[in-house]
């Protein structure tokens, strides 16, 4: 893992794993949908979320953050938590299109 895509995987990871608080800032934020199956958003949503809670990415610009999202192996990363990552909604253009983190149906309850 180098050090410019680990925020971002850590990140998908503990979403994938559920972690309370930060699952509680999702679901706090307008721009997002969260359900027990799946998270939608968008990657300027998504940056700009991260920009207020993840230190290393504050200091990343748009570009460079959607560049690092599609070089990540974000689905090696979420497959054990039976989770994947998805194109929701395509739109045409990456910036339009929705993304969705979605849990299995077995690994929606953990």
């Amino acid at each position: 893992m180098s050090e410019t895509d680990r925020p971002i995987r850590e990140f998908f990871s503990r979403v994938a794993g559920r972690d309370p608080e930060l699952l509680r800032r999702i679901a706090q934020t307008p721009a997002f949908t969260l359900d027990d199956a799946r998270w939608r958003f968008t990657l300027p949503d998504l940056h700009a979320f991260l920009q207020r809670h993840s230190e290393p990415v504050a200091s990343m610009d748009y570009r460079t953050f959607r560049k690092q999202i599609y070089r990540c192996p974000v689905n090696a990363d979420l497959a054990p938590f039976g989770c994947r990552l998805v194109i929701a909604d395509n739109r045409g253009k990456t910036d339009r299109s929705v993304y969705a983190l979605e849990w299995s149906a077995g690994a929606a309850g953990h």
